[in-house]
Order: structure tokens, then sequence, then C-alpha cells
């Protein structure tokens, strides 16, 4: 088993066994727009608060208002609250 031993030989090691590595998923610096470019903005803080809360308050509601935003190849059949969140059927592509 000459080869075994010689993949053991040469496996890396951490120079600190005992640390850990940091997650990358828990980002929690923030990068704020310029003033310049806020100023480009679509939607202003006012109106992003709006939506979060319509969006919150009525999920079904809020997507099939934005649905509307889309143009549709095949439009969706029916009311899409009847579909729960999904919108069956539709084609945007």
């Amino acid at each position: 088993m000459p080869a075994v031993q010689n993949y053991k030989e040469k496996r890396m090691t951490s120079p600190q066994p005992d640390k850990n590595i940091t997650s990358v998923l828990k980002e929690t610096r923030k990068f704020p727009p310029s003033a310049e470019f806020a100023a480009q903005a679509n939607v202003n803080a006012a109106e992003r608060d709006r939506l979060a809360e319509w969006a919150k308050r009525d999920p079904d509601g809020f997507w099939a208002e934005q649905a509307k935003s889309l143009h549709w190849f095949k439009p969706t059949p029916g009311d899409s609250r009847q579909q729960g969140r999904h919108r069956v059927g539709g084609r945007t592509g």
C-alpha cells in the first residue's frame, strides 16, 4: 500500500488546526450608495417602504400587480389569486 501511504504524507494540514474557518455567509457590512447614485433610483425610500409593507401584508395581491408590468407571451388564465403565489400557465419568454 505505498500509494495510500504516499497520499497521507502529502495531505495538507492547517497551520492552526484549532481555528475554524470564519463563515462568509454572515456579512454585516453596509455599502450605502452615493447621493448621486440614489438620485437616479426608480423608487425612493418612502415608496420602497410602502411597497415592502404591501408585499408583507398581501403577497398575492402585490405579486399579481407586479406581474401586470411584464410582457406575457401567454397570459395566465384567470385570477392568479386562485393559483396561490404561483402564476400557473403563463409564459414571459
